[in-house]
């Protein structure tokens, strides 16, 4: 019922009619689903400089959804949106200058891009300036700054920012040294299934680096990274079988573990 009212809307000129529109075809709510009508739509609304319209136009062409795939189209629409301050369309013009696609490769505006929606709290952005903080691309390496880009992100619950953190708080690197802090990144990663994590907090109850020494726990946890096949921890639970040490001995299942890794 709503449809009438929208269309009426969109012919007064209103975007945010245009964008429901594109958005009803493109999923199919209240008319047949028709993915090049919703891109019509959409464009109608971007031309009339509707970022959140821009960004979409920008995802289709993107995909190749209702228009012929377009890296370069792609680009030029997520820049619309990205210089009004949409920080999902910063995020891809960064991701884009970052690989190339669409566009000539550059670093260095990239990072940009990423800077601009990072500061907006966008936690892909975020993650991205660590890394390329950490690594120098782009930017002049700065473990410090990687540090606090990955934390920001890892705070917001990206797991490999939490994993990030764990580490270079384990190691020093761009923070002072905390085996118990780094303890408890690598658990939140590991909690939503990062495997790298699991294995480290293995390791750290293993050998008491951050956490008190608990064989059991050290299990566990191997024994997750194994179940997702990172062949070290399939090593690691062989040989905890192989001795009982944190589970029972069982050399059947010691050999099976070693066969897996």
């Amino acid at each position: 019922e709503a449809l009438p009212w929208l269309r009426k809307a969109a012919a007064l000129g209103s975007t945010d009619a245009m964008v429901y529109l594109g958005i009803a075809c493109d999923n199919g709510r209240g008319v047949p689903a028709d993915k090049a009508a919703a891109f019509g739509w959409y464009k109608k609304a971007a031309e009339l400089g509707d970022a959140f319209a821009q960004l979409l136009c920008g995802v289709m062409c993107d995909d190749g959804e209702g228009v012929p795939q377009d890296k370069a189209a792609a680009f030029g629409w997520y820049q619309k949106a990205a210089e009004q301050g949409n920080p999902d369309a910063q995020f891809r013009c960064g991701f884009m200058l970052r690989t190339g696609e669409g566009i000539g490769e550059d670093k260095a505006a990239a990072f940009a891009w990423y800077r601009k929606a990072a500061e907006q709290g966008h936690a892909s952005s975020q993650l991205r300036c660590g890394v390329m903080c950490e690594t120098g691309e782009g930017v002049p390496q700065d473990k410090a700054a990687a540090f606090e880009w990955f934390k920001k992100a890892a705070e917001q619950g990206i797991a490999s920012a939490q994993f990030r953190c764990g580490f270079m708080l384990r190691t020093g690197e761009g923070v002072a040294q905390d085996q118990t802090a780094a303890f408890g990144w690598y658990k939140k990663a590991a909690e939503q299934g990062d495997v790298a994590a699991q294995f480290r907090c293995g390791w750290a109850c293993d050998n008491g680096e951050g956490v008190p020494q608990d064989k059991a726990a050290a299990f566990g946890w191997y024994k997750k990274a194994a179940e997702q096949g990172d062949a070290a921890a399939q090593f690691n639970c062989g040989n905890m079988c192989y001795k009982g040490e944190g589970t029972v001995q069982n050399m059947a299942v010691a050999f099976g573990w070693y066969k897996k890794a």
